[in-house]
């Protein structure tokens, strides 16, 4: 079974949501086990925007909820995430089977 990880954020004022972006993006070569991965800024336009909310989005698979729970407590997934956490004003995570 696949199991897909969302993870939508944005970030506080005054912090650079590119840095954020690029820290979280070193996942992908540092956490193993990712059957698929994808991460960037939000670029849409209305009538399909986040309206503002989301600045970012994380998109990776995984081949269970064994594999997704690793992915989390990763060393280095939990290093970013604690060198990041500060930057976020507000983040959405959806999990869930593909199969």
């Amino acid at each position: 079974m696949t199991v897909r990880h969302i993870f939508l954020w944005s970030v506080k004022e005054g912090h650079d949501g590119d840095s954020v972006l690029k820290k979280l993006a070193a996942l992908e070569t540092e956490v193993p086990g990712l059957l698929g991965w994808s991460i960037g800024k939000h670029e849409g336009e209305n009538p399909n925007s986040s309206t503002g909310k989301w600045q970012y989005g994380l998109t990776c698979d995984v081949e269970s909820w064994e594999a997704l729970d690793a992915y989390q407590n990763h060393p280095t997934h939990n290093a970013i995430v604690q060198d990041v956490l500060d930057s976020y004003d507000d983040w959405l995570v959806v999990d869930y089977a593909l199969d």
